[in-house]
């Protein structure tokens, strides 16, 4: 099997409003503090798998015999990031002096070339008769990756661009085992070593145990996870036009347990976790880590509640951190989606029209950084009590759908203030929106 991949994105970048009161008082007074960034995101790249299996049931002399599946895995990604600013640069960090005053082309260029061989005793998704009720795999793989970052030693042009390069290769080793997943107790379980490299010594342990007493729901579900991981690449080392940074971040380590519900009508989901020395963009829109441990407590409740041909979906969350220094997220948050149900000319036009509501009890969102495309901690602005209401029609005539919703219904309403689920770009007032699919064979 083969696939390909291309992608292209241009976001045009503000950075947000400088003052949210004056835009408040009057819409027309939106200034931001980038007037011409843009950002870019470029990648390509393809995959190659391929599958050997190493039974023998066709020969008369090794009837039956089976050596499980050899597979392979090739792949080749072209990553670019670029942040472009053709005017003379705003100073954003602490109203430092850019390396080139004249303009900003800050391009990051990721080359990634893959091989993993893994060797398992069956296909993991294949039919259990005859074969072995445990299912194990093994795997290796080796990965190089080049980085290229701008190098600022001078005045640089469009025409004379330069990089500072950086390469590495690293292998990975990982083992997996799991049981028959119809059986009344199941198990699957993994683990994964990185050896060589920037991610030289990194550990990767997780499973869960499923208890299942029927074909189907209802399901007890136990997990378990342990990471230590370093640091992402771009947290430790960034050269770009406004700012450069070069840390030495200690190893991360992630232990998460939780227990879930599953049920046809009612989802139930609870997990713990233990987080030392994590990750984060500080105030200043720095790369940070935090020196000690702290948990992190999450729960969801989700269910469908039908009465014929009205429906409805829900899902609420609770969060808690118990660290403030560390990415943010609203205590609660809920999701309700209630609408009515149709089928009509002989079941050949199938509708549905009803509604959406977002909610966020009030917290300190994360703020966005256009410069270097990441969401850091802020103090300088809490969000309400926020709630946002989509309006939504979906149809299907045979294999042709379409939909129209007017998003932000409660902005039609003169007297209500401003969403800003980004400090500080407000939610665009309503906003109608509609999509089309059109299947041109089963």
């Amino acid at each position: 099997m083969g696939s390909f991949s291309l992608n292209r994105i241009i976001n045009k970048e503000s950075g947000g409003l400088i003052n949210h009161l004056n835009f408040e008082e009057d819409a027309a007074r939106d200034s931001v503090f980038l007037y011409s960034a843009e950002s870019r995101y470029r990648d390509v790249g393809f995959n190659i798998h391929q599958y050997y299996r190493l039974d023998f049931g066709n020969d008369d002399t090794l009837s039956g015999l089976n050596f499980g599946v050899i597979r392979h895995q090739f792949y080749y990604k072209r990553t670019a990031f670029l942040f472009d600013e053709d005017g003379s640069p705003t100073p954003v960090f602490y109203d430092q002096n850019p390396a080139n005053p004249l303009f900003t082309v800050d391009s990051t260029l990721v080359h990634e070339i893959g091989n993993k061989i893994a060797w398992s005793n069956r296909m993991h998704n294949a039919h259990h008769e005859g074969q072995s009720p445990l299912f194990v795999e093994f795997s290796v793989s080796h990965k190089l990756v080049r980085i290229h970052q701008p190098l600022f030693n001078g005045e640089l042009s469009v025409e004379d661009y330069r990089f500072h390069k950086n390469r590495f290769a690293q292998m990975g080793y990982g083992v997996r085992l799991a049981s028959d997943p119809g059986r009344l107790l199941s198990f699957d379980a993994s683990a994964n070593y990185i050896a060589g490299g920037y991610n030289n010594g990194d550990v990767d342990l997780g499973g869960n145990v499923r208890f299942n007493p029927g074909p189907g729901p209802p399901r007890l579900v136990f997990t378990g996870h342990y990471a230590e991981k370093k640091a992402p690449w771009f947290l430790h080392h960034f050269r770009g036009n406004y700012i450069s940074w070069f840390n030495d971040f200690d190893k991360s380590r992630t232990l998460k347990m939780g227990v879930s519900f599953l049920s046809d009508f009612l989802d139930i989901e609870g997990n713990y976790y233990l987080m030392n020395r994590a990750f984060y963009m500080d105030a200043n829109a720095l790369p940070a880590q935090n020196e000690g441990s702290f948990p992190v407590l999450t729960a969801a409740i989700s269910g469908n509640i039908d009465f014929s041909p009205f429906r409805s979906r829900h899902k609420l969350i609770y969060q808690h951190t118990g660290e403030d220094t560390f990415e943010r997220f609203p205590s609660f948050a809920s999701f309700h989606s209630l609408f009515a149900d149709f089928r009509m000319f002989d079941d050949a036009l199938h509708l549905n029209t009803g509604f959406d509501v977002r909610y966020n009890a009030p917290y300190k969102p994360m703020a966005y950084m256009p410069v270097v495309r990441q969401f850091y901690i802020q103090d300088d602005f809490e969000s309400g009590h926020d709630l946002i209401v989509d309006v939504f029609v979906n149809a299907r005539i045979s294999r042709t759908r379409f939909f129209v919703k007017l998003e932000h219904f409660l902005g039609l309403f003169t007297d209500s203030p401003p969403v800003y689920q980004i400090p500080f770009y407000p939610v665009p007032q309503p906003t109608f929106v509609f999509g089309l699919s059109w299947m041109f064979f089963d």
